[in-house]
Protein backbone atom coordinates (compact mmCIF):
# COMPACT_ATOMS: atom_id res chain seq x y z
CA UNK A 1 0.00 0.00 0.00
CA UNK A 2 1.08 3.75 -0.63
CA UNK A 3 1.15 4.16 3.62
CA UNK A 4 3.25 1.01 3.67
CA UNK A 5 5.94 2.92 1.52
CA UNK A 6 5.71 6.16 2.93
CA UNK A 7 6.41 4.81 6.25
CA UNK A 8 9.24 2.20 5.29
CA UNK A 9 11.15 5.43 3.11
CA UNK A 10 10.44 7.53 6.84
CA UNK A 11 12.24 5.23 8.78
CA UNK A 12 14.93 4.68 6.09
CA UNK A 13 15.59 8.35 6.12
CA UNK A 14 16.16 8.23 9.80
CA UNK A 15 18.74 5.22 9.64
CA UNK A 16 20.67 7.39 7.60
CA UNK A 17 21.78 9.58 10.50
CA UNK A 18 24.73 6.97 12.35
CA UNK A 19 23.87 9.18 15.81
CA UNK A 20 20.56 6.97 15.36
CA UNK A 21 21.80 3.34 14.19
CA UNK A 22 22.27 2.39 18.03
CA UNK A 23 18.98 3.48 19.29
CA UNK A 24 17.21 2.02 16.36
CA UNK A 25 19.01 -1.01 16.72
CA UNK A 26 18.90 -1.45 19.87
CA UNK A 27 16.25 0.01 21.40
CA UNK A 28 13.12 0.10 19.01
CA UNK A 29 13.30 -3.94 18.78
CA UNK A 30 10.84 -4.60 16.14
CA UNK A 31 12.14 -1.90 13.84
CA UNK A 32 14.97 -4.44 12.61
CA UNK A 33 12.53 -7.59 12.06
CA UNK A 34 10.45 -5.24 10.18
CA UNK A 35 13.06 -4.12 7.74
CA UNK A 36 13.84 -8.19 7.34
CA UNK A 37 10.59 -8.07 6.73
CA UNK A 38 9.98 -6.39 4.09
CA UNK A 39 12.67 -7.16 2.21
CA UNK A 40 10.87 -10.06 0.43
CA UNK A 41 7.81 -7.66 0.22
CA UNK A 42 6.20 -7.81 -3.44
CA UNK A 43 6.55 -3.72 -3.42
CA UNK A 44 10.16 -2.97 -4.68
CA UNK A 45 9.70 0.25 -2.73
CA UNK A 46 9.65 -1.24 0.59
CA UNK A 47 11.99 -4.13 -0.16
CA UNK A 48 14.31 -1.40 -1.59
CA UNK A 49 13.69 1.13 1.31
CA UNK A 50 14.46 -1.58 4.00
CA UNK A 51 17.72 -2.59 2.62
CA UNK A 52 18.96 0.90 2.20
CA UNK A 53 18.01 0.92 6.01
CA UNK A 54 19.95 -2.34 6.93
CA UNK A 55 22.37 -1.03 4.93
CA UNK A 56 22.36 2.34 6.38
CA UNK A 57 22.07 0.63 9.99
CA UNK A 58 25.23 -1.93 9.19
CA UNK A 59 28.15 1.32 8.70
CA UNK A 60 27.68 1.14 12.74
CA UNK A 61 30.23 -0.90 14.21
CA UNK A 62 28.44 -1.32 17.13
CA UNK A 63 25.61 -2.90 15.48
CA UNK A 64 27.06 -5.22 13.43
CA UNK A 65 27.05 -8.27 15.77
CA UNK A 66 23.45 -7.36 16.85
CA UNK A 67 22.08 -7.23 13.05
CA UNK A 68 23.90 -10.42 12.04
CA UNK A 69 22.10 -12.04 14.69
CA UNK A 70 18.52 -10.93 13.96
CA UNK A 71 16.39 -13.90 12.85
CA UNK A 72 16.73 -14.58 9.05
CA UNK A 73 18.37 -11.10 8.56
CA UNK A 74 21.26 -12.83 6.62
CA UNK A 75 19.29 -15.20 4.60
CA UNK A 76 17.36 -12.41 3.55
CA UNK A 77 19.91 -9.82 2.57
CA UNK A 78 21.57 -12.92 0.82
CA UNK A 79 18.54 -13.77 -1.12
CA UNK A 80 18.91 -10.28 -2.52
CA UNK A 81 21.83 -10.06 -3.11
CA UNK A 82 21.47 -12.42 -6.03
CA UNK A 83 18.40 -10.72 -7.46
CA UNK A 84 20.26 -9.55 -10.54
CA UNK A 85 17.02 -8.19 -11.80
CA UNK A 86 16.65 -5.21 -9.46
CA UNK A 87 20.15 -3.75 -9.01
CA UNK A 88 19.99 -1.21 -6.39
CA UNK A 89 18.08 -3.56 -4.15
CA UNK A 90 21.60 -6.12 -5.31
CA UNK A 91 23.73 -3.59 -4.04
CA UNK A 92 22.75 -2.31 -1.34
CA UNK A 93 22.47 -6.38 -0.03
CA UNK A 94 26.08 -6.66 -0.99
CA UNK A 95 26.91 -3.82 0.98
CA UNK A 96 25.14 -4.69 3.84
CA UNK A 97 27.03 -8.05 3.63
CA UNK A 98 30.21 -6.16 3.07
CA UNK A 99 29.56 -4.40 6.73
CA UNK A 100 28.46 -7.20 8.68
CA UNK A 101 31.96 -9.27 7.53
CA UNK A 102 33.50 -5.96 8.95
CA UNK A 103 33.02 -7.37 12.33
CA UNK A 104 35.24 -10.02 12.87
CA UNK A 105 32.46 -11.83 15.46
CA UNK A 106 30.40 -12.20 12.73
CA UNK A 107 32.51 -14.52 10.25
CA UNK A 108 30.83 -17.75 11.96
CA UNK A 109 27.07 -16.29 11.47
CA UNK A 110 28.16 -15.35 7.61
CA UNK A 111 30.20 -18.67 6.82
CA UNK A 112 27.38 -20.74 8.71
CA UNK A 113 24.36 -18.86 6.77
CA UNK A 114 22.81 -21.09 3.78
CA UNK A 115 24.11 -19.51 0.54
CA UNK A 116 25.43 -15.95 2.23
CA UNK A 117 29.18 -17.98 0.67
CA UNK A 118 28.26 -19.71 -2.59
CA UNK A 119 25.96 -15.95 -2.98
CA UNK A 120 29.15 -14.10 -2.96
CA UNK A 121 31.08 -16.32 -4.81
CA UNK A 122 28.70 -17.05 -7.54
CA UNK A 123 28.76 -12.76 -7.85
CA UNK A 124 32.50 -12.88 -7.73
CA UNK A 125 32.91 -14.68 -10.46
CA UNK A 126 30.39 -13.64 -12.59
CA UNK A 127 32.61 -11.84 -14.93
CA UNK A 128 29.66 -11.19 -17.57
CA UNK A 129 28.10 -8.60 -15.06
CA UNK A 130 31.39 -7.43 -13.32
CA UNK A 131 31.11 -4.19 -11.98
CA UNK A 132 29.99 -2.98 -8.57
CA UNK A 133 28.44 -5.71 -8.18
CA UNK A 134 31.37 -8.32 -8.43
CA UNK A 135 33.55 -5.83 -6.08
CA UNK A 136 31.62 -5.87 -3.26
CA UNK A 137 31.32 -9.70 -3.29
CA UNK A 138 35.28 -9.87 -4.13
CA UNK A 139 36.10 -7.57 -1.15
CA UNK A 140 33.28 -9.46 1.59
CA UNK A 141 35.09 -12.74 0.69
CA UNK A 142 38.69 -10.91 0.74
CA UNK A 143 37.35 -9.53 4.71
CA UNK A 144 35.82 -13.21 5.77
CA UNK A 145 39.05 -14.59 4.12
CA UNK A 146 41.29 -12.04 6.28
CA UNK A 147 39.37 -12.78 9.55
CA UNK A 148 40.01 -16.88 8.81
CA UNK A 149 43.46 -16.01 8.55
CA UNK A 150 43.76 -14.09 11.40
CA UNK A 151 41.80 -16.72 13.47
CA UNK A 152 44.12 -19.53 11.60
CA UNK A 153 47.60 -17.96 12.88
CA UNK A 154 45.80 -16.98 16.20
CA UNK A 155 45.13 -20.51 17.27
CA UNK A 156 48.14 -21.39 15.69
CA UNK A 157 50.67 -19.10 17.89
CA UNK A 158 48.48 -20.30 20.80
CA UNK A 159 49.21 -24.06 19.71
CA UNK A 160 52.80 -23.92 19.77
CA UNK A 161 53.11 -21.46 23.29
Amino acid sequence: TPANIICIAILTNLTRLPENAYHLTYKCPDLVNTMVEHIESDENECAKCALYSLQNLSCTGNCRQELANECNLLSSVTKAAFRHDFPEQQISALHTLKNLSDDPFNLVTMTNTPGCTATLLAIANDSTRGGVAQYVACDTLATLSHWLLTLSSTRKTVASK
